[in-house]
């Protein structure tokens, strides 16, 4: 079954993230400066870029890979997930912390509605065993970025 915006999604990834992170960094205080605040935790900007600097190009290394011809859906699945998940976690931060999260904004009006996209897009052409893996996947690596985030 062909994908109807399999390059597309694969390439909104880096772009969407790329959004996300000028809102994280340039929006309200900043996201270190508020999850440090919010989370008790000790994360610098420079952290803060040091992360993103390693995962944005990961991502735009997949989509590269993705246009020539490795069309790895779990791993699609795997990476909307993880956006998917933060796109959740910023409102629900907003509400928790009584304050703005850096970030909710795009997460809510890119992540959410492209991670539903990319859902009904991918998912359809997976097994459950790969649907399993990827949601699976997307999840692990996001809970691993916030352990790293808070414990840097």
């Amino acid at each position: 079954m062909n994908l109807p915006y399999p390059t597309l999604l694969a390439w909104l990834l880096p772009g969407t993230y790329l959004v996300h992170l000028l809102e994280e960094y340039f929006g309200g205080e900043g996201f270190p400066v508020w999850l440090s605040r919010f989370m008790n935790a000790d994360l610098s900007a420079a952290d803060f870029l040091l992360i993103n600097g390693i995962a944005w190009p990961l991502m735009a290394a997949f989509a590269l890979a993705y246009t020539l011809g490795w069309k790895n859906n779990v791993v699609l699945l795997a990476l909307w997930t993880v956006l998917f998940v933060n796109g959740l976690l910023h409102p629900l931060s907003c509400l928790a912390s009584g304050a703005y999260s850096p970030g909710t904004f795009s997460a809510v009006l890119l992540y959410l509605p492209l991670g539903l996209l990319a859902f009904k897009t991918t998912l359809p052409t997976l097994s459950d065993k790969q649907r399993f893996g990827g949601i699976t996947a997307g999840v692990l690596i996001h809970i691993l970025v916030i352990l790293l985030a808070v414990n840097i």
